[in-house]
């Protein structure tokens, strides 16, 4: 019986995976489009429902509320129609580039989710750079300085450490809160 047990378990882990590879691929399509991104939202709650310990998937919903919220945010870029004909004028009007600032309580619900993955599984550095990623586009100075430690304590401290600060530091001053 036990044997049984173990030779279906051998053989379900794969496909398990698989599908859950399969959802991600299908999540990650869903919240990179304007149109799909609440469809992708409701993916991920789906499967967090069934599977609530699940880190990726955990960072996963993040990045969906951020697309979600970038998408919401970002104005759509209308062409301008070249009615005179000139080869020395555009059609395509200026496009600027953006920098999306995220409110305090979507990067707070944002964070929330990252700081309960990273409780799970607190080898997971890229969940530790999210956070202070999270706080550093939300002008939230105060938890971002105040996460950096945690930060600098969890990850492998390499010469890459000091440009993570920096781009943190960057998010802030293209934000115009910068001390």
């Amino acid at each position: 019986m036990l044997k049984s047990l173990f030779i279906i378990l051998v053989i379900l882990s794969p496909i398990t995976i698989l599908a859950q590879q399969d959802l991600k691929t299908e999540i990650t399509s869903l919240m990179n489009n304007r149109e799909t991104v609440d469809e992708a939202l409701k993916k991920t709650n789906e499967y967090l429902a069934d599977h609530p310990d699940d880190v990726d998937f955990m960072v996963l919903k993040g990045n969906v509320i951020l697309n979600k919220y970038r998408n919401d945010n970002t104005p759509t870029i209308a062409l301008n129609s070249n009615t005179n004909e000139s080869i020395y004028e555009t059609s395509i009007g200026e496009i600027s580039d953006i920098k999306l600032t995220v409110t305090a309580d979507v990067a707070n619900q944002i964070a929330d989710i990252y700081l309960k993955a990273v409780q799970i599984d607190p080898k997971r550095s890229d969940i530790y750079y999210g956070i202070c990623y999270t706080y550093s586009i939300s002008m939230q100075t105060d938890k971002l300085i105040a996460y950096l430690p945690v930060l600098k304590a969890h990850v492998k401290i390499t010469e890459e450490l000091p440009y993570s600060f920096a781009d943190y530091a960057r998010n802030l001053m293209e934000r115009d809160d910068f001390d």
